[in-house]
Order: C-alpha cells, then structure tokens, then sequence
C-alpha cells in the first residue's frame, strides 16, 4: 500500500543508492564510460527494488532506535485532531496515532486536506503522467516507422552491413528514413531498428558510415533495455532529483560508450567529432519520442565533443572483471540500505512500578528502558520540533517512565506544538496520575488543539477522577470541536455522576454536540438519561435522532417504547433500523407495540428484517399473523427470518404457518420449517 510514510522511507533509501554510486563513479570517472554506465544502470536498478527488498528481507541491520508512530499533518500547520472516543472501543482497541509537531498557529480541521491522504493521489498522479508519456513514445514511434522509408540506394544496406561487421552486430536492424525524425536515432530491442532524417540521404559517406556505427553500438551494447530501466525509475521515484540525476548521467555515458566504441573500430576523433557537430547544428531542437536513444543532446554536447577529443582517455571495453567489481560494490549498497531500519521492537523484561509507582502489570513496550530515558532527556531540546518529536515517541512507548517529564511539558513548554505532542502522549500512557497535568491544559492552555487533546487523553486514560475536570469544561467551553470531544471523552469514561451534566448538550445548537451527547449517554446506559433521550428523539436531524435511539436502545428501559416505537415510522431509513434494532432490546414489554407490527410492511428489506428479530423477541401470539404474512415475501433472507422468529413463539397458529412454508420454493426455508415443526413437538 501507497503512504506518505512508504514514499518517504522510498525516497530516502533510493537517493542513498544513488549517492553511493556517485561517489563510486567520482572514483573511477577516468576509467571508460561504459563502466561508469554499468555502475549509473544498476543503481537506477538499486534505487527501483530497494523499497520492496525493505519489505521483504528477513533481516534487519538496526541503525536507528525504533521511530514513533508515523507524524500525520492535516494540511499547513495542523496536527492531527484527537480523535472521537465515541468509536474507541471499535477499533485498534483504543490506540490513536500521533498528533504530529507542528508549531504553526492552528487552522479548523474541516478547511484542510490531510497531507497523509493527498500525498499518494500526488505521486500515482505523476507517476502515471510519465508512464503515460513512455506508453505515447511508443504508439508516436510506431506511427513513425510504419510511415518511413527505406533507402532506394544499395549504398546504404552496404555501409550498413560493413558497420555491422566492424562494430559486431549479428542481426543487421530495420534503416528507415523519416521526415518526423530530426536527430538519428536507434530503438527496440526484439526488431531493433535506425531511424534517419530524411535529409539524410544528402549525407556524404563519411558521415552515413560514422552515424550508422555509433547507432549499432547502442545495438551491440543492448542501451535499449538500461533506457527503459531508467525510464521506469524515473516513473516510480519522480519526487525525488537524484533520481533524475542518476538517469541522466548515465544516459550521457552511453553517449559516450557509444563514442569510444566507434574510435575503437577506427574512426578518426576529429572527423567523428566534426560530423557530430554539424549534425546538432543542422538538427532543430525537438525531442524524440521517450523510448528513442537520439544520437546527441545539445545539453551534453560540449563535454562529449571534448571527450571524444581527448586522446588520453581511456576507450576500451570494460573487463568481465572489471563489471563483476562494479556489480558488487553496488549490490553491496542496495542490501545493506534495504535492510537498514529501526531496531526491531522487543517486549522489555522491566515491568512493574516506575520511579512514581503506577500500574504493576504494564511492561515497556517497543524499545528498552534506556530509550524511554534518552527520550525524557530530548524533552528539554532546544529545538522545539526535537521536542515535539521527543513527546510523540515516548507516546509510543507507552512507558509511565516519561509522565512527570511529560505533565511538565504540558504545563510549562513555550511551544503550541509540543504541548500537544505532550497531552496526546499522556494519553497514550493511559495512567490516571497525568489527570491533573491534563486538566490544568484543559482549563488554562490558550492553544486549542492543546485543550482538545488534553480532553481526548483523559477520556482514552478512562479514570473517573477525570470527570470534575471535564464537566467543569464543557460548562466553560465555546469551540464545538474541543465540546465535543469532552462529550466523547465523558461517554468513554462512562461513569453515571456525569448524566445531569451531559444531558443538557442534548438540547445545543450545534447538531454534532447533540448527536455526541446521544452517543455519550448511550455508552453510559444510565436510565436517568432516558427522559432527556425520549424528548431529543424529536430532533430535526436524521443523525441526531438515529444516535438518541440507539442510546435508548442500549439503556433497555422499557419507559423508552413510546418514543423507539415512533421513531419506526420516521422518514430516515437509517432512524427506523435503529428503532428496529433498540425495540428488540425491550423484550420484557407485556406486549408488542402496535407500531412494531405496522412496520413488518416497512419498504426496506433491513428494517423489516430487524422488525421480525424483534418480534420473535417479544414472543407474543399477537404477532403470528403479521409475521405469517410475511412468509410469501419476495426476499428470501426475510422469509428465513419469519421462521426463526415463529420458532419462538408458543401459539398454535404458529404450526399451521411452519406447514405451509413446507411448500417454500428455497430449500432452507423447507428446512428451518421442519426443524421448526419439530421443535413443537417436545
């Protein structure tokens, strides 16, 4: 999967490969050029697969301390807001992931796009443009050939064969002229072939003679297959301008193997360098197509006439030996690189109470003590996004070690940013003694984002001695983001002290703070609540009513059935399955409300599904022939539901039912029956 943190860990670990292989080359840039290709192909190559080899190596050179959870930034200066404690226990049970330093001033979380989100979409968008362009190069390059020429003069095929004869090509390619080609240029590898400007064919023998051989040596020399190496790195790893260096540098460097290839078949440097040269004159400056290896670039022009100039260079092929080194010095890069990361994560033997006491049985997770240690001590950096960072690790360890350095943090630290890296650590920590630290955040910290994480980390440490502080604070506060997660918090807690101070929120202006305090009462389950509850089921939202429903549904008190049974007609499909649903908890109801039985009709397939559940619930005869109706629904799943739901129903009428749905068209409807039937019978 694609994340912001895989591009990064991506990035960093290509551009490594890239800069060893640099410094390689730097060694041995008087050596030929076909070896310092060799050394830019296999690194382009590194820098594709290390992301994977990362993943999939069996082991680990650990270089650096376990990291933290992954930073996530919602857009220019905005940390991850503390999540709703409303779904703490549905998932990760209760983990949340690291705010993210930040000390820029706070924006509202609804106006900004998440960096984590965005990030992928960014890269598979340009990844894709580039593999777009590459896949076009060769659709346009096809179009050329089919509508290029061969040469009508024998003098071509001859130069063409002798070129190949000297330079060692075996299968003489395809020589095609074209008035789309401006630059001489070579492509393919299985149908290799030589595209010609069409002026070519002004061309003295000289010239023809020098340009077919440097285009067969990118034949002999196979620079098809690095070319299209090249290009797919530079697909995966856009982002990142090593890359791009690499791909160029190595591009420049079969340029010039090529050259020394053909002065090593004994072509005269000054006559090749003057044909060269007027070719880029004559040539206008449009690029070839992206799969195409164009004979010369004017940006690397001036440096490869010098070159091929030269004559203390050295031309000769590269050794086998010589390559064997390259390819092991890179292969030594690539593993190592791949295989570099954190120190894998060990449960600590430490565990018990800390220096302040605390919980006996929580041990130290993710790295040794001596991590936690070194962190506490970065907490007093003077870089405040060292800090920060500082703050969100010891969260990840979750050791109570860092609670007093943290609670300090939280109270005295200049920066916004790492207060809050504080309090959503303490949270993270989840022990009861940063409750006062967190509360004294809650109350006076002028940074919003601060005071919102401090509520969320209370109600994650779910102590009960956090509730004065949070009530307090729901009474005092005005930014509907920070309430609510108070409200969330105090659900999370659920401690019944909190009801009389949580239902008047049922009654605020703001929808959200309403629908929080549903859900908030409903996890508390305090019958107090439910009178509250019964008249907020008239909300004018859809969300709002359908959490107030579900919360009596949870509660289970029986005072709740007017307003559940109303709520079955409601014009929200989603409040009627919750009605459906809570109705079916009130199974010790003396008999079945009218209104559930009206909505066995109900036009969703779901609601009427819960409806039978709940009717079965109620074991009452009264809702025999509603539900025997049903038994010639469309829906099959609604008829298996009928006899289970008449299963439970002790009623005479009931057999005659069970015998007709012996006649079901659905085998396991013919089935359920006969069990039914059977079960009547003892």
């Amino acid at each position: 999967m694609i994340t912001l943190e895989w591009l990064a860990d991506a990035g960093l670990r290509a551009g490594a490969v890239v800069l060893l292989a640099g410094l390689f080359v730097r060694t041995v840039s008087r050596n030929p050029a076909a070896l310092r290709h060799l050394a830019w192909t296999l690194a382009l190559a590194g820098a594709l697969v290390v992301p994977l080899l990362a993943r999939v190596l069996p082991w680990r050179l650990p270089v650096v301390p376990a990291r933290s959870t992954a930073v996530e930034l919602d857009g220019p200066g905005q940390p991850t807001p503390a999540p709703g404690l409303a779904e703490k226990h549905k998932a990760d049970g209760g983990k949340r992931e690291s705010p993210g330093y930040q000390s820029s001033p706070v924006q509202s979380s609804s106006a900004t796009v998440s960096l984590r989100t965005v990030a992928p979409l960014v890269w598979l968008a340009g990844a894709a443009l580039l593999a777009l362009r590459l896949l076009g190069g060769f659709v346009l390059l096809a179009g050329i050939a089919r509508r290029a020429r061969e040469p009508k003069t024998g003098d071509w095929l001859t130069l063409l064969d002798r070129a190949c004869g000297r330079i060692g090509v075996r299968v003489v390619p395809r020589l095609l002229l074209s008035d789309r080609i401006t630059m001489p240029c070579t492509a393919g590898w299985l149908r290799p072939m030589i595209l010609l400007p069409s002026d070519a064919i002004t061309w003295d023998e000289g010239r023809r003679e020098v340009v077919l051989l440097h285009e067969l040596a990118h034949l002999k020399r196979r620079d098809f297959l690095p070319h299209m190496l090249a290009q797919a790195t530079c697909a995966v790893h856009w982002f990142n301008p090593l890359v791009w260096i690499a791909a160029h540098r190595m591009r420049s460097d079969a340029e010039r193997a090529c050259d020394d290839l053909v002065l090593s078949v004994g072509a005269r440097p000054s006559d090749y360098a003057a044909h060269l040269l007027e070719i880029v004159r004559g040539s206008p400056a449009r690029r070839s197509p992206a799969p195409a290896l164009p004979m010369a670039q004017r940006s690397e022009f001036e440096g490869r006439l010098l070159a091929i100039l030269e004559s203390t260079g050295e031309r000769r092929m590269p050794s086998a030996r010589a390559a064997l080194v390259v390819t092991a010095f890179i292969m030594t890069a690539v593993l190592p690189i791949a295989a570099m990361g954190a120190a894998p994560a060990q449960p600590s033997a430490v565990a018990g109470v800390d220096e302040g006491g605390g919980d006996p049985d929580r041990s130290v997770q993710a790295v040794d003590r001596e991590s936690a240690r070194l962190l506490v001590g970065a907490l007093e950096d003077r870089v405040p996004s060292v800090r920060g960072a500082a703050a969100e690790a010891l969260g990840s360890l979750r050791d109570t070690l860092a609670i007093r350095a943290l609670m300090e943090v939280l109270r005295r630290d200049p920066d916004a940013g790492v207060r809050r890296a504080a309090a959503w650590a303490l949270g993270e920590i989840e022990d009861a003694r940063a409750i006062p630290a967190l509360a004294d955040a809650l109350r006076s910290d002028t940074d919003q984002e601060v005071r919102r994480n401090a509520a969320w980390a209370m109600g994650s440490i779910e102590d009960a001695a956090a509730v004065p502080a949070l009530a307090e604070a729901l009474r005092r506060e005005r930014d509907v983001a920070i309430r609510k997660t108070i409200i969330e918090a105090l659900g999370s807690i659920e401690d019944m002290s909190v009801t009389a101070g949580l239902t008047p929120s049922l009654k605020d202006a703001d929808p959200e703070i309403r629908q929080a305090a549903a859900e908030a009462l409903g996890s508390i389950e305090d019958p107090r609540s439910v009178d509250e509850l019964m008249a907020a089921a008239r909300d004018d939202v859809p969300e709002v009513r359908r959490a107030v429903i579900d919360a009596l549904g949870s509660i289970e008190d029986r005072r709740a059935a007017p307003a559940i049974a109303r709520a079955l007609s409601d014009s929200d499909v989603e409040v009627r399955r919750a009605a459906a649903d809570a109705m079916g908890s009130l199974d010790e109801l003396r008999q079945v409300p009218r209104e559930l039985i009206a909505a066995i009709n109900d036009s969703d397939a779901e609601v009427r599904y819960k409806v039978i559940q709940a009717l079965g619930s109620f074991e009452d005869p009264a809702a025999v022939g509603p539900l025997s109706a049903l038994l010639k629904d469309e829906d099959v799943q609604i008829r298996r539901a009928v006899i289970e739901a008449l299963d439970d129903i002790k009623d005479p009428a009931v057999t005659r039912a069970l015998r007709e749905a012996l006649r079901d068209a659905d085998p396991e409807v013919r089935r359920m029956a006969a069990k039914a039937l059977g079960n009547r019978s003892r």
